[in-house]
């Protein structure tokens, strides 16, 4: 799914402290306008989903140390969901993925919004 409201990318070349050669690649991995085919060494296999292959491409484009995921998809009711690319601290910036868009935010800014709204995370 491409994203509409995509940063440019001076603002995620500043705010990820990435070369804007990168953060073309990352704009381009968002607004859908790059195929995740296109970078080589991402970690994924034929058997991820597309979202899983998107999110390894992001972490391999922004030098992350994975993906990783708060929350339970598969359980009912559904808990709050989503997933980000360690960057190493709570609060470096990163991408998140929730409810079907990508933002640039960091870890800990997501967990306080939610709890602010009273979002219960397991």
């Amino acid at each position: 799914m491409a994203q509409r409201n995509v940063p440019s990318v001076e603002r995620i070349a500043t705010y990820l402290s990435i070369p804007e050669e990168n953060a073309a690649v990352v704009r381009g991995l968002l607004k859908g306008t790059i195929s995740t085919r296109a970078i080589k060494g991402a970690g994924y296999t034929m058997y991820d989903k597309f979202h899983d292959r998107k999110m390894k491409a992001l972490n391999h484009v922004i030098d992350g140390y994975g993906v990783e995921a708060v929350g339970d998809f598969n359980s009912y009711p559904p808990v709050c969901y989503f997933e980000y690319v360690n960057t190493g601290d709570t609060y470096n910036p990163t991408i998140v993925y929730c409810n079907g868009f990508y933002s640039l935010t960091t870890f800990g800014d997501k967990v306080e919004s939610l709890e602010r709204r009273g979002v219960k995370l397991p």
